[in-house]
């Protein structure tokens, strides 16, 4: 029995690359043989396969730092996923150093620094290309920094990494990159939905530069002790919706893998459902884990939602226990710090939610649910309800000095890309009334057109400022043009529920916007907040959100916006931006024209016609791949 004991933790501790718990009773009656001969089975379907038991703790999902010009390899292939022992099944998973990891391992940039993340294709199938607005190419992937403010030719999702292929994504991060959470993901137009709901997504976390600095009272918020990285991800194995509100009745995942128009999926999802929970919301890739965290001490939980189509609303079982919103797409709040009922998320939001507990729950569980009877603003569709989608354990004192005692109420530094526009002098684009209307797998009637065709949602100029209205679809007495938007900071025309529908969120790749309008929510901003900075934004019923967006830096053709419910992206719910620079002082800025080839040789040429001054760092960084003169 001892020398079991210490045989189990040494190798827990030393080999097993996950926590597992596993409970071994040796009867005193067994034959000592067959004790010997029990304990060898164990191991050896041990090592078979690592299951992590529903109610284990919370792991830590694998860092890398990606710095001073560093490569981080990822490689796309089949696997076997099983999910806690809820759910098995074969799919596209990111493999890191031969390992399979669900979620993908957490990359770590830094502001000023370059990181390449270089994508291996090793999946089986054939070559797919071409443009349509319905599923197709299920084995062509590609990679989306979701959230970070660099250019669109970086962050370029018009790449698509056919089977046995590879490209590597060169990301120069601005030195004024403001810290935050943030994701990655698959992000081919037409396998995007498949791809993430099967698992090609991870973690993101950019660290400020070396002259930032939180205030005293933030800081410590963000050290390892007193933060979590939580990475929280819908299944959708129960078959399809049968909503009322056709719009948000979505494919589950093995209908979605039958449903391809133009390619054949070449892996069989083979889903096996174990304890009947098909339709369920995992974090770190595991079943209602649990954190540890210390009475009336501030535990930092830093949520990324890599929901392919549901929305979530966590609330805690306990009146004892307090939530603040810090950050909420990778931007802090500004003070002061919401206190909030719910933390409400939608697809692809992220959300650094402060939370701290009284003595009184100290020694007791407190769970996490998510409800879909709140915040009628969002709609009565879509919505996903669980009992428990993790729990927090209170320790039965607090023992870590370094745990801050209370909330922090200082403000955290903003960087000038992120300067308020509340107050800002108005531009117009090619798009006058400043509408954005999700309706019939399209923006503004208009389905996705493909890259490079000259079709744009809008076509705007850096560091001009201009404002939209995020619409779902609806009938007529919406705001039709920006005269009858609500001034700088005021409110609008006011209302009523979602019933019957769902909200469309709204997500714009490069540039976070700030909302400037947010009359429609309620709950004083638990869905969405007045003056914050976001990248996801619901389209809410009847008359939408209204935000604020002001181009800064970068420059292109291919600047995506698109409905972050997949399948609507995925059928054409998408489009783009044309950002230009349209100064024309040659005295203030340098104008010149290159072209650059992508870094696998793939013959793609970004054709930077118009005057970039700010791009000129990186294409300093890149001399070899300059093939066309400069000027200026």
């Amino acid at each position: 029995h001892g020398r079991a004991s210490l045989f189990f933790r040494h190798w827990s501790m030393n080999y097993a690359r996950r926590p597992i718990t596993m409970k071994v009773t040796l009867v005193s009656a067994l034959p000592t043989s067959s004790a010997r001969l029990l304990l060898l089975l164990l191991v050896a379907a041990s090592a078979i396969t690592l299951v992590r038991g529903a109610g284990e703790q919370l792991r830590t999902v694998t860092e890398v730092e990606c710095v001073d010009g560093g490569t981080v390899e990822l490689v796309v292939d089949e696997a076997r996923v099983d999910l806690d022992g809820e759910v098995a099944y074969s799919t596209r998973a990111y493999h890191y150093n031969g390992e399979v990891m669900f979620p993908g391992p957490t990359i770590v940039m830094k502001a000023g620094h370059q990181c390449s993340i270089r994508v291996s294709n090793n999946l089986v199938g054939d070559t797919c290309e071409g443009h349509s607005n319905d599923f197709h190419c299920p084995d062509v992937t590609n990679l989306h920094t979701h959230g970070l403010h660099v250019s669109s030719y970086e962050d370029d999702i018009d790449t698509a990494i056919q089977p046995q292929g590879s490209h590597t994504y060169t990301y120069n991060m601005p030195s004024d990159h403001l810290m935050g959470t943030h994701w990655y993901h698959a992000h081919h137009h037409g396998s995007t939905a498949l791809q993430v709901i099967g698992g090609l997504v991870g973690m993101l976390r950019v660290v400020g530069g070396d002259d930032y600095a939180l205030p005293e009272d933030l800081a410590p918020l963000y050290e390892s002790s007193a933060s979590t990285m939580m990475l929280l991800s819908h299944h959708p194995f129960g078959g399809d919706d049968t909503d009322t509100s056709a719009a948000f009745s979505f494919l589950g995942y093995q209908s979605i893998h039958t449903s391809f128009e133009d390619g054949t999926p070449q892996i069989d999802p083979n889903v096996v459902v174990t304890n009947g929970n098909d339709d369920i919301y995992m974090v770190n890739g595991q079943y209602q884990p649990f954190v540890e965290i210390e009475p009336e001490r501030v535990h930092l939980f830093r949520m990324v939602h890599a929901a392919g189509f549901r929305a979530a609303a966590l609330h805690l079982s306990s009146a004892e226990c307090t939530m603040k919103l810090i950050a909420r797409d990778g931007v802090f709040q500004y003070t002061p710090y919401l206190e909030l009922d719910f933390v409400v998320l939608v697809p692809g939001t992220r959300a650094d939610v402060a939370v701290m507990c009284s003595a009184a729950v100290a020694g007791q569980a407190v769970t996490v649910s998510s409800s879909a009877d709140s915040h009628a603003s969002l709609g009565t569709e879509n919505r996903h309800t669980q009992d428990t989608v993790f729990t927090i354990n209170i320790a039965a004192s607090n023992a870590d000095a370094s745990l801050a005692a209370a909330f922090p109420t200082s403000q955290a530094g903003m960087p000038s890309y992120l300067d308020t526009l509340l107050e800002a002098e108005l531009s117009v684009g090619t798009l006058t009334n400043g509408n954005i209307e999700f309706a019939l797998d399209s923006i503004n009637n208009v389905p996705f057109p493909g890259f490079g065709t000259g079709q744009y949602v809008d076509e705007i100029c850096v560091e001009s400022v201009y404002e939209y209205t995020v619409m779902p679809p609806g009938p007529p007495g919406r705001r039709q043009s920006r005269t009858n938007h609500p001034p700088p900071g005021g409110g609008g025309a006011g209302g009523g529920a979602g019933g019957g529908t769902g909200s469309h969120p709204y997500h714009q790749h490069i540039n976070h916007f700030q909302v400037s309008d947010a009359s429609l929510d309620t709950t004083d901003g638990e869905i969405v907040r007045l003056g914050e900075w976001r990248d996801v934004v619901p389209a809410l019923a009847p008359d939408g959100v209204g935000i604020r967006v002001r181009p800064v830096a970068f420059v292109g053709d291919n600047v995506v916006t698109h409905c972050h419910l997949l399948q609507h992206e995925d059928h054409g719910m998408m489009g783009l931006y044309k950002i230009s620079d349209c100064s024309s002082d040659p005295a203030t800025v340098d104008g010149y024209a290159v072209a650059l080839t992508g870094g696998d040789g793939d013959g793609k040429e970004y054709d930077h016609s118009s005057p970039m001054a700010t791009y000129k760092g990186v294409i300093a960084s890149r001399c070899a791949e300059i093939t066309s003169e400069t000027s200026g």
